[in-house]
């Protein structure tokens, strides 16, 4: 008698009756998301960075992960430690994918803040960027991680797609209450159902809630 072969699996499907439309299906769920913390009480930095409507729409119906996110995510786990150990070797102190959270009372709810710093280089915060220039965006981010470190200094790194890599010393320069603000602003509008007012950027040529407003407003003209 042959080997016992143990418990028979089902046939596998042939290659041709293979369905497009279940491998479409699989693809769409994996990459699919929804900010369900925000009416929890927990907003991210990276929620109050882009267009608060944009936000509030995410939490409401959803969003789908993009290139950059992608790209993002695979700094996280292959080319920050990289650079925390380099840096390291240089004396540095050098701690890559810092968490950090705080508490920010608002008039409707009190909001656990929270981030993940991608470096904190002896002491200050660093966010490397996918892009060609420093954007609006990217100031707001180091902003809230600046805060919520309590330090006046923060820098950006962008690598751009030739390559290149260029960093920036900033000073935090948007007052306290502007961020606190924004944390509000996303916070009453989750929890009233009203969606906030729309900001114009990078995120509308992709956004898929452009068809629900009309942004003349940029980012920079709220907040900076």
């Amino acid at each position: 008698m042959g080997a016992d072969r143990g418990a028979q699996k089902d046939p596998e499907v042939l290659g041709a009756d293979i369905r497009l439309d279940i491998i479409e299906e699989a693809i769409k769920t994996a990459i699919q998301r929804k900010r369900l913390h925000i009416p929890s009480g927990i907003i991210h930095v990276t929620d109050l960075t882009q267009c608060l409507r944009k936000t509030y729409y995410e939490v409401v119906s959803g969003y789908t992960k993009t290139k950059i996110m992608v790209a993002g995510e695979v700094m996280h786990s292959e080319i920050l430690p990289q650079i925390a150990a380099m840096l390291e070797l240089e004396g540095y102190s050098a701690v890559d994918e810092v968490e950090v959270n705080t508490v920010v009372k608002t008039r409707c709810m009190d909001i656990d803040l929270r981030g993940r710093i991608d470096l904190v280089v002896s002491s200050i915060p660093v966010e490397i960027k996918f892009s060609n220039r420093i954007m609006d965006h990217h100031i707001l981010q180091a902003e809230y991680y600046a805060w919520m470190l309590s330090v006046s200094e923060y820098i950006i790194c962008v690598i751009k797609d030739d390559g290149g890599v260029e960093c920036k010393k900033f000073r935090r320069h948007i007052p306290d209450e502007e961020l606190v603000k924004r944390v509000e602003t996303l916070a009453c509008a989750v929890l009233q159902h009203e969606p906030p007012k729309p900001e114009k950027g990078v995120w509308c040529n992709t956004c898929s809630f452009k068809h629900m407003c009309a942004a003349t407003k940029k980012l920079s003209d709220y907040v900076f």
